[in-house]
């Protein structure tokens, strides 16, 4: 993928990578040569080496430092003296390839090789493999057509495998806020229990009630955050030794449970071989490691291979297990559907709020949470309003989560199915557009403290819980099903609608501490302005440079985090552990 595109993804770093063919290493088949290597491995060594590699970019806090230790580690002198001679601060170790060569590793790596890391042919075959794996990468990322509209679907659909290897520019600080999610989506899912008790539910599938789910999830995540990057990224067979997690060596209390635990989320060597080899598209779907984030190596010693995949079974994970329970109940899913889009909107309002009340009053934005049109009051016109001056942003927050197949099977038609919840909020907006803003005031609809007779511009904008969009072209696909809908004429003369604006709620969580300096859309302006340009960007191609020139401490958030990691300590040390 070229400059302009990495630009336009925001922080993914596709594209800054090394390459086989760029240190000279020419193969007819690289795959073929990668599988070849790979085999060589001991399947623990190798899968344990990267796990570790992958904890590291989680934990950096300054990824071209640690990246370079990782290039003194793993490559021979000529080989960096070739690096460093000719390519620069591009990118040998990163968690795109890292990501894919767990999966690759999983199916070829053996199980009954004895070929150790500390040999030198060894160690510069590892470094290759990241060589070969990125050639692979670089492939499949750039060798896409963009001539029209099938060739744009074809690529937002083909775009998922690699944006699954995205890396943020602050690893630790966004594993921090997905920690944070996670429990604020778990608290108030709990606090909902007058029309399905959720918790019943889930202990009756996992044994566990969602507060010790919640708590021994973390107890794995906060053992692996004591460790610094440069601990992690060590070659210290004691260090190694001391990354394992033993589930056994817990207090007699929190044994049991942790094996209900890990019989949820973790996956022995075997099993991994076995169900890797059952799975042809495992290397793009990572569905294993979404499910098995932990990796059991003996009885007293698991690794976690991802912490994002490990704090996501507090998020997907238990949406899942609760859905799956109620497969066959259609009412009941029914109501727990409702109930977890009711949650995220309760959060995504949550930030909302917290960022227009930290502004100066004199931004203007006011904030209308479920606005409600006066002629009939239980009628809700969209999910969140916001007013200023003569500008009005409309909301509509949707917890579309999408199965496996919908990401991954490359097939638009499945995709384009499978986010009904999506385009349902598209419609609601034009719909709310419509009744505020239409042409013939007797088909007005009114809410209070909305005058639209005042209002220039109203800006859509849908918040949405899956990563996966913020893939490339998916601003253009959503914008190009709410141009359809809408129809100018209708609406009052003066009055600008503009395009639609997807956010995710990772984006909304960057966003919020930049609130304070601005109204809100005044913020959408910047980015549509670039998106004008690019309509293959993203909502992070307008964050991240903001993040990058102006970084902001996010005191919600690390307040947050400080409180769960005290509560977690508080979980285990009454349970007699430190």
């Amino acid at each position: 993928m070229n400059r302009r595109n990495f630009l336009n993804t925001g922080d993914m770093v596709i594209g800054r990578f090394i390459t086989a063919k760029q240190l000279g290493h020419v193969y007819t088949n690289p795959e073929q040569e990668l599988t070849r290597i790979l085999r060589t491995f001991s399947s623990k060594d190798i899968l344990v080496t990267l796990a570790r590699i992958n904890l590291l970019f989680h934990r950096s806090t300054n990824l071209l430092s640690d990246e370079r230790k990782l290039k003194e580690a793993y490559c021979s002198i000529p080989m960096l003296n070739k690096i460093y001679g000719d390519i620069g601060n591009s990118f040998l170790f990163h968690r795109q390839a890292t990501l894919r060569l767990l999966n690759k590793c999983a199916c070829v790596a053996r199980s009954d090789s004895e070929r150790s890391f500390d040999r030198n042919d060894a160690l510069n075959d590892f470094s290759k493999s990241y060589l070969l794996v990125s050639e692979l990468l670089e492939a499949e990322s750039s060798a896409r057509n963009m001539t029209g509209d099938t060739e744009k679907k074809d690529l937002l659909v083909k775009s998922f495998a690699f944006m699954e290897y995205s890396v943020n520019s602050s690893p630790a600080y966004e594993t921090k806020k997905l920690m944070v999610r996670s429990e604020e989506l778990l608290r108030r899912l709990q606090e909902h229990t007058s029309e399905l008790n959720v918790n019943e539910i889930f202990s009756q599938v996992t044994g566990l009630t969602l507060h010790d789910y919640q708590q021994l999830v973390f107890g794995v995540f906060t053992f692996y955050w004591s460790f610094t990057s440069e601990e992690i990224g060590r070659q210290d067979p004691i260090i190694d030794r001391s990354l394992f997690f033993n589930p056994n060596g817990q207090s007699p209390e929190l044994t049991p449970l942790y094996e209900k635990l890990l019989s949820h989320i973790c996956i022995s060597m075997d099993e991994l071989r076995n169900s890797a080899e059952e799975h042809p598209k495992f290397a793009d779907e990572f569905l294993l490691w979404r499910e098995y984030p932990i990796l059991k190596i003996s009885e007293d010693r698991t690794i976690c291979v991802d912490f994002s995949f490990l704090l996501d079974k507090l998020q997907t994970g238990v949406f899942w297990t609760i859905r799956g329970y109620l497969k066959e109940k259609k009412m009941e899913r029914g109501i727990f559907e409702k109930l977890w889009g009711d949650v995220f909107e309760d959060y995504a309002s949550s930030i909302i709020k917290r960022g227009i009340y930290s502004q100066d009053p004199s931004n203007g934005d006011k904030l209308i949470v479920n606005p409600k049109y006066h002629q009939k009051q239980q009628d809700e016109c969209t999910d969140i309003a916001i007013c200023c001056d003569n500008t009005l942003i409309l909301m509509e927050c949707k917890a579309t989560i999408l199965s496996a197949q919908a990401k991954f099977s490359g097939d638009f038609n499945i995709f384009n199915e499978n986010i009904k919840s999506a385009k349902k909020g598209i419609k609601q907006l034009w719909n709310a557009i419509l009744k505020l803003g239409n042409r013939r005031e007797n088909k007005r609809a009114a809410v209070q403290g909305i005058d639209i007779r005042k209002v220039k511009k109203i800006y859509p904008v849908l918040v949405l819980s899956d990563q996966i969009f913020s893939t490339l072209l998916m601003s253009w696909f959503l914008d190009s099903e709410f141009q359809s809908l809408k129809q100018q004429k209708y609406l009052m003369e003066d009055l600008k609608v503009m395009p639609l604006t997807i956010l995710t709620i990772m984006d909304l969580e960057s966003l919020e501490p930049y609130m304070i300096d601005k109204p809100f859309h005044a913020h959408l302006d910047e980015w549509l302005n670039l998106f004008k340009e690019k309509d293959v960007s993203v909502f992070r191609s307008y964050l991240y440079p903001l993040m990058m020139d102006n970084p902001r401490e996010h005191s919600f958030m690390d307040q947050r985090f400080a409180q769960i990691t005290s509560g977690v300590q508080r979980y285990f040390s009454s349970r007699g552990i430190s």
